[in-house]
């Protein structure tokens, strides 16, 4: 807009001098400034064009790539392809780091037993590893070391099997400040179920 914007000053002004000098008329100028405006915004139209064109490739490189990447964890040729869960979930001892860290492992040595409709509650801070732990469970990351064993089988369900019938659910956290909790747990009576 800029360009066109100083290509209509510029026109005006060499017009006008022309029209005071009487080589020019009036109509002359206004014709040549519509011509102008209308190249103009054509060629932005093209850079606009350009543009788009560019970052769409740069999009269906990317597409493709996603598309023909192959899965790190490969469904081992035992694997169950039928399986009626009962929902026991056992970490036994299990460590995991993604690939290429070079750091220390993000879970380390984690054994516990979730019986089936118990409520396991993970907590800790931003980056403590819990949703690589969760992540653990369908097996969307093998495990460093250790194992998880689901129902006393340890990963030989088929990973199609495991994407079915294993999701994550995220939720969102309620946090309440100490004046906010104490006014509401004084005028309502009862603490509220989600700040228990």
């Amino acid at each position: 807009m800029l360009i066109l914007n100083f290509g209509v000053v510029a026109a005006l002004w060499f017009g006008g001098v022309q029209v005071n000098s009487g080589t020019l008329q009036v109509g002359q100028v206004i014709a040549f400034i519509n011509y102008l405006t209308q190249t103009l915004m054509a060629l932005m139209m093209v850079s606009m064009l350009t543009m788009r064109l560019s970052r769409s490739e740069a999009s269906a490189e990317r597409i493709h790539e996603v598309l023909n990447n192959e899965p790190e964890v490969k469904t081992r040729p035992d694997a169950l392809t039928e399986f009626a869960p009962q929902g026991r979930v056992v970490f036994e001892d299990v460590s995991f780091s993604y690939s290429g860290a070079d750091h220390d492992p993000v879970l380390k040595n984690i054994s516990f037993v979730a019986e089936p409709g118990q409520t396991v509650a993970l907590l800790g801070a931003t980056g403590a590893g819990k949703s690589s732990l969760i992540h653990l469970i369908p097996r969307f990351y093998d495990v460093s070391g250790g194992r998880v064993v689901i129902d006393g089988l340890t990963f030989a369900m088929s990973m199609s099997w495991r994407c079915a019938a294993a999701s994550v659910s995220r939720c969102k956290s309620r946090c309440f400040s100490a004046a906010r909790f104490a006014t509401t747990s004084a005028t309502a009576g009862p603490m509220p179920a989600m700040t228990r």
